[in-house]
């Protein structure tokens, strides 16, 4: 123990930062709200890239350059078609966030984490989503959602991803549909 640590940590705790000092080793284990992990895993990978600024800035370099690219809708030939009604997934797919922003999340999450999971809102009259049902588009955090799967299920009787998914959102007040999340 050091001359300083009491007056550090009293210091600390005024500030919201708790100490941990063990034989002139001192680790930050909560810094305000955040709760800071010891060690990387894929259940905090997304919290890690969010908080730890020389895994953020590198991710957010290219998450924020890839969606400041132009986007629109094409042909076959690579020319744009302005009055595609496929031109609202661009303009107006989700009331909170512009495309460029789910772009973002989409890209952050991908390199954060190493997956993406994407959530698609169809009228309940719509059985499966397609290109002409979808409403809204949304980017979920990996961190908030959790796959558990079925251990005593065939594998004869899997006809997609989403057979195996029986445990959606830890916290959330609307219940997913398995059939609606595009991995």
């Amino acid at each position: 123990m050091g001359i300083f640590d009491n007056a550090i940590r009293s210091l600390g705790r005024k500030l919201g930062i708790d100490y941990t000092v063990e034989d002139y080793d001192q680790r930050v284990t909560r810094f305000g709200s955040i709760e800071i992990p010891e060690t990387l895993s894929n259940s905090n990978a997304f919290l890690l890239a969010n908080t730890v600024t020389e895994i953020y800035h590198p991710i957010d370099f290219h998450a924020d350059r890839a969606s400041k690219l132009l986007y629109f809708i094409a042909d076959k030939d690579s020319n744009e078609i302005p009055n595609s009604e496929l031109n609202r997934f661009i303009t107006n797919i989700n009331p909170l966030y512009s495309f460029s922003d789910l772009i973002y999340q989409y890209i952050f999450s991908y390199l954060s984490a190493g997956h993406v999971i994407s959530y698609v809102d169809v009228p309940s009259l719509y059985k499966k989503p397609s290109a002409n049902s979808i409403t809204r588009l949304d980017i979920l955090q990996p961190d908030m959602f959790t796959f558990s799967e079925y251990s005593n299920i065939s594998p004869l009787n899997i006809a997609s991803i989403n057979d195996l998914i029986y445990n959606t959102f830890n916290r959330t007040f609307k219940e997913l549909k398995r059939g609606r999340i595009v991995s």
